[in-house]
């Protein structure tokens, strides 16, 4: 009996010995693999850090964060995870502006760095070593000077690192009027102001849309911090054409500075742009209004009770003068140069959308708000109102009445009123709510129940 256990024993541990062999067979197979398909398992990726980053540099030569006056950093070369004892070399390149004759106004050389670590047992400081290398710059009585420290490791790998100086002179600014320019299809010119510190050192250039036609859009100087663009005639009806204007200011010898502005000229079509005092926007920037149907067009705003309430409307471009502007009958109104007020009365400031049938010659607007449980006029219609003073002088509007308004189908699932607000009446506002009055009754039923069950176990 003891010689079959000790088989038995035996042929379980060479069972268990060939099962390992085939996978150590397997796994060398597995690496085998994937060192003839060019994928080791581990990266094997040189990689170059610094710590800390590279600070600018003030104007007199000391680093902007710290203020010493010179920047020291830690160089960490790593292959893949781990960090290697690959030699470095840093330099400084690409100079902005290029150095001239007086030499370079900042040098670099390799140093050790010493960092203290605090010991995590214990209150004990480490003192650590590392190699890395030390930036240094002069002082800089001109614009803003830029450079590139670049480490190179043994085998070739290369980081570049941005090293900036800012000067006594105030750097390149450009500041455009417009964001973004609209031109009409017929090509109208637009004028584009523009402030800059640069005086008459600009540029201007175009870029077109991808796969688009090029050559239609010309930008002209009209002197200092002022250009106009002209596009030629566009007569596709189903897509807008677009560009980018580019305003570079100063030169690489002293400072630069750009920003580019989308250009878009409209398709053909109708269009019709609203301004004036009581919309708060000029005619540069007339609120386009969207189209509704053949004659119907809207634009929503927030419109200001202002001391003569003009609207203006312009046909195909905001330039030139109004095509109408509204009347307080309700009827647009051709706009003649004697124009200066209008009878429209705007009771108070509101954000409203306004609607315009050219063919009728009429408008009307609504109140609306951008809160979705905005009550709309036609509600706040339903109830009375009394007028109080306030200590300021004005006039405060109030409802006399409590607020029983659900916040219509713009509030969602949960309504305002509703039962699951709370309170035994809708919201706490108006009559109690069928469901709010079905609990309460339910809940008595079941009192009364409980009451007499209880009654009953008691005897």
């Amino acid at each position: 009996m003891v010689l079959i256990e000790n088989l038995k024993l035996r042929n379980m541990r060479l069972n268990f010995k060939k099962y390992m062999a085939g996978l150590a067979t397997a796994a060398t197979l597995l690496l085998t693999a994937c060192y003839e398909d060019h994928t080791d398992l581990e990266d094997r990726t040189t990689r170059i850090r610094i710590s800390p980053e590279i600070e600018a540099f003030e104007a007199d030569g000391t680093a902007s964060v710290s203020g010493n006056s010179n920047v020291t950093s830690v160089v960490l070369v790593k292959v893949g995870t781990r960090v290697s004892r690959m030699e470095w070399e840093a330099e400084l390149v690409d100079w902005m502006p290029s150095v001239d004759e007086t030499g370079p106004w900042a040098t670099i050389q390799r140093v050790p760095v010493v960092s203290q670590y605090t010991e995590i047992a214990g209150p004990n400081t480490v003192a650590v070593t590392q190699s890395g290398f030390e930036l240094t710059a002069l002082p800089n009585t001109g614009y803003g000077r830029r450079c590139t420290v670049r480490i190179t490791a043994e085998d070739g790998t290369v980081q570049d690192y941005e090293l900036f100086q800012y000067g006594e002179l105030a750097d390149a600014e450009v500041v455009p009027a417009l964001e973004s320019v609209e031109i009409s299809f017929q090509g109208d010119p637009v004028d584009l102001a523009y402030t800059t510190n640069m005086g008459d050192k600009y540029a201007y250039a175009i870029a077109y849309e991808e796969g688009g036609a090029e050559g239609w859009l010309t930008a002209e100087h009209r002197g200092e911090g002022l250009l106009t663009l002209t596009a030629e005639p566009w007569d596709d009806m189903e897509r807008d054409r677009r560009a980018t204007l580019t305003i570079t200011v100063g030169d690489d010898e002293t400072s630069k500075a750009a920003v580019d502005i989308p250009v878009v000229q409209l398709r053909k079509a109708e269009y019709y742009y609203v301004y004036g005092s009581a919309l708060g926007e000029e005619a540069a920037t007339a609120l386009q209004m969207k189209r509704e149907s053949d004659d119907s067009y809207r634009v929503s705003g927030f419109f200001f009770a202002t001391e003569d309430n003009l609207i203006c409307i312009n046909k195909d471009s905001r330039a030139g003068d109004p095509s109408w502007y509204l009347g307080a009958d309700g009827e647009l109104k051709n706009w003649a140069r004697n124009v200066t007020a209008s009878d429209l009365k705007i009771e108070a400031n509101g954000y409203r959308t306004l609607t315009v049938d050219f063919a009728a010659g009429t408008w009307n607007w609504i109140r609306q708000n951008s809160t979705p449980n905005c009550m709309p006029d036609e509600e706040l219609a339903n109830y009375p109102t009394k007028d109080y003073p306030t200590a300021s002088g004005g006039v405060k509007t109030w409802m006399t009445v409590s607020l029983h308004w659900n916040g219509g189908p713009g509030i969602g699932a949960v309504k305002l009123g509703s039962g699951l607000v709370g309170g035994s009446k809708t919201g706490g506002y108006g009559k109690p709510s069928d469901r709010a009055l079905r609990r309460s009754q339910s809940g008595l039923r079941y009192g009364r129940k409980r009451r007499r069950h209880r009654g009953t176990s008691g005897e």
